[in-house]
């Protein structure tokens, strides 16, 4: 038994030669009581993004039904405003909203449900036991986290350098942790439109419209254009960026997101403001999208409604 720096279950193996090796695999067990209640500050998301930024697989064991969810709240929710805080969960439906966002984050994040503490110990015992025979599982894990923190300031900082709006650049760094999970996740795109549309899902958590930052969707393209660019020409465009909005002092006429992406498209200054100003006429406000789910029987089965 040893005191671990993130989760509550680590697996290690031991050799004859007394040489024991640490798979990259954690495990947090959360009750659902305890995932509802301290979710209002967002605790169980930065738990799982220590895990995810210092493991190959990181899984979160929720125990109990989660149709318990709505008998508990969450400490300090009635001292909230309304979308005060995005980590809020009060409700299954906030819960499994939770677990694929979490999911679609990072391909380092599993989950799994328990019924009671004798089905977590058998879920960790099997666990254990595909891990220590699972080619894709790495040996040799740290035991100590790195300075995930260093990385996810590294990716704050290439943001802010590519002319990224500081507030966007602080939320997507947080959610994402390092440019390493931002890459991994653009790896999975299949389209530009994907790519340009990655960190929509962050933006609109944050309610950056409320406190006017422009078109999250052309942020969304403008943190695609500065990670996809080199350092060289990230400082490029931020002089140009910069540069521009100088020419008008304190009042910019036109959306900055959309400025930025074109000064990215190598449109000249004038040419940048102008298109920049015509989009910020005629852009329609950003709609919520709907989702059209059909579940099949099998996963009905995964998931069977309580009684």
């Amino acid at each position: 038994e040893k005191t671990l720096a993130y989760g509550d279950f680590a697996f290690e193996m031991s050799s004859c030669s007394d040489h024991s090796s640490r798979l990259s695999v954690i495990v947090e067990r959360k009750l659902v009581r305890d995932l509802i209640q301290r979710s209002s500050g967002g605790d169980h998301w930065k738990q799982l993004q220590r895990m995810r930024d210092n493991c190959s697989h990181a899984i979160l064991l929720i125990e109990n039904d989660t149709q318990l969810a709505v008998r508990f709240d969450a400490y300090g929710s009635m001292d909230l405003e309304p979308k005060a805080s995005h980590y809020l969960i009060e409700d299954n439906s906030d819960l499994f909203r939770f677990v694929g966002r979490a999911i679609l984050s990072s391909r380092n994040i599993k989950f799994i449900q328990t019924k009671d503490n004798q089905g977590t110990f058998r879920s960790i015992g099997a666990l254990a036991l595909m891990s220590s025979e699972s080619s894709n599982v790495a040996r040799d894990a740290p035991v100590s986290p790195p300075t995930a923190a260093s990385e996810q300031q590294k990716l704050e900082d290439r943001l802010k350098t590519g002319g990224i709006h500081w507030r966007i650049a602080r939320a997507v760094s947080k959610e994402l942790g390092s440019a390493a999970a931002y890459e991994n996740l653009i790896s999975a795109c299949t389209t530009t439109n994907a790519k340009e549309n990655l960190v929509m899902p962050i933006l609109n958590n944050n309610n950056f419209e409320e406190v006017g930052l422009g078109s999250l969707r052309s942020w969304s393209s403008a943190v695609f254009r500065a990670m996809d660019s080199d350092a060289e020409t990230r400082k490029k465009n931020l002089f140009r960026y910069q540069s521009i909005k100088r020419t008008f002092g304190d009042e910019v006429p036109c959306d900055p997101a959309v400025l930025l992406n074109c000064v990215y498209a190598e449109n000249s200054n004038d040419a940048a403001v102008e298109i920049a100003m015509e989009h910020s006429e005629t852009t329609p406000p950003n709609l919520k999208r709907r989702v059209h789910i059909e579940l099949s029987e099998e996963f009905v089965s995964l998931f069977p409604q309580s009684n």
